[in-house]
């Protein structure tokens, strides 16, 4: 077994991409060496990014462990996200890399260098806006969703999907690490204070809160209801104006529909509270940037309900098209999940001691642990009052009560 380095890679590719001209000039560099603003930070596998004058593209192998740790984690995953890259390129390849190629042996493959556009969590904590962004992320979510369920496969071939992306190892990292260990450090920031870990600590363990957070888990486990990408955050997308690509998808299994829309939207609650905070150039500039996040958070639910009932008029199986209802409650049944993964997945995020750059760029202590404390309250808002929402506005208006709350508690408003 090779395994990859800067100065193996280039003869490495050549049998495998025979129309590349690999020359003097080719330019070897590898991910989570350099900047992870630029290209990501490589932090499970070896991730390589090979540029000729003419064609660029991202090599990524996996061995038993993580690059930056011991511990196990089984290398066939790299064949899983290649499978799972190979089936969304055919369902929306405006949204995902190109796959080239895939290397057994080796654990290795392939796929298009996507570094054209820029990570979006980055450019978001630059308070910079992507047009569109919302209504991308929940067409790509609708179409891979809707295409690898039931409501479009024939049963057989959606159970052996469920069966081919089983991915036990990788599953247990999740539902562990967003509804009970706080991505397994057990921890609070204490960096932030005692005070606030004392705050994070009575949020957590209390029963209701509690309670909440472990019938998600059971949802996530239970509800295998397409694949998902498992690991849909702001870091795991490259984005333009009007353009999207979407990497990092070796968490990708079946689960629940509403589970992809509230991990992302959990990174947009974080960015939303940093922003109340945070520097701006203006207090205009601070206004307009919360709208869009608000307006994001909004489009991602009515785009990818109204995509995908467009998918399931379509293309859905014959005994599901016209059924009374139907729709209305599968509706209903998004608007309900979706903030309940939202808090969740904020909730794991923003409380633990991990760095985290969309609360990392509030260089003052104070203020960042005020960020942190309303993302929570938010969190803690949402999660027991999605039961009561009749459309998206009222997860809109509930994150708005809860700022003006603690604005007020702490003498801002």
């Amino acid at each position: 077994m090779i395994i990859l380095n800067t100065e193996n890679i280039i003869e490495y590719l050549r049998p495998r991409l025979p129309e590349v001209i690999f020359d003097s000039s080719t330019k070897v560099r590898q991910i989570g060496d350099g900047s992870s603003e630029d290209d990501g930070d490589g932090y499970l596998n070896y991730v390589f990014k090979v540029s000729t004058s003419t064609f660029s593209c991202i090599v990524k192998q996996a061995l038993n462990h993580m690059r930056h740790s011991e511990r196990a984690l089984p290398a066939e995953r790299n064949k899983l996200e290649y499978d799972i890259l190979e089936i969304r390129s055919r369902i929306c390849p405006e949204y995902v890399p190109t796959p080239y190629f895939y290397d057994a042996k080796n654990h290795i493959f392939a796929m298009e260098d996507c570094s054209h556009l820029k990570i979006a969590r980055f450019q978001l904590t630059k308070n910079i806006m992507f047009d569109n962004f919302g209504e991308n992320c929940a067409k790509y979510l609708a179409a891979t969703h809707f295409f690898t369920s039931e409501y479009f496969l024939e049963t057989d071939a959606f159970r052996g999907l469920t069966t081919h992306f089983m991915s036990p190892k990788l599953r247990q990292i999740m539902e562990d690490a967003i509804f009970v260990t706080l991505f397994g450090h057990h921890e609070f920031d204490a960096e932030l204070g005692e005070e606030f870990v004392q705050f994070a600590k009575g949020l957590a363990y209390a029963p209701e809160f509690e309670c909440e957070r472990y019938k998600l888990r059971h949802s996530f486990i239970s509800n295998g209801e397409c694949l998902v990408h498992g690991d849909l955050h702001t870091s795991n997308m490259f984005a333009g104006d009007n353009e999207l690509k979407v990497i990092d998808m070796e968490f990708t299994f079946t689960g629940p529909f509403s589970f992809d829309m509230g991990y992302l939207a959990g990174n947009l609650i974080a960015q939303y509270a940093s922003a109340t905070f945070r520097d701006f150039p203006s207090e205009n500039e601070r206004t307009a940037f919360k709208k869009y996040i608000l307006h994001t958070l909004r489009t991602l639910y009515t785009t990818y309900v109204t995509e995908f009932c467009r998918h399931c008029d379509e293309h859905c199986k014959d005994f599901y098209k016209d059924v009374p209802g139907l729709q209305d409650d599968f509706k209903k049944k998004i608007l309900r999940d979706y903030p309940g993964f939202t808090a969740a997945a904020n909730w794991s995020r923003a409380s633990d001691s991990m760095p985290y750059p969309d609360y990392d760029v509030i260089e003052d202590i104070k203020e960042r642990c005020h960020a942190v404390t309303l993302s929570l309250m938010i969190d803690w808002q949402i999660m027991f009052n999605r039961y009561n929402y009749k459309t998206i506005d009222d997860f809109i208006r509930d994150i708005l009560y809860a700022e003006r709350r603690y604005l007020k508690h702490i003498g801002r408003l």
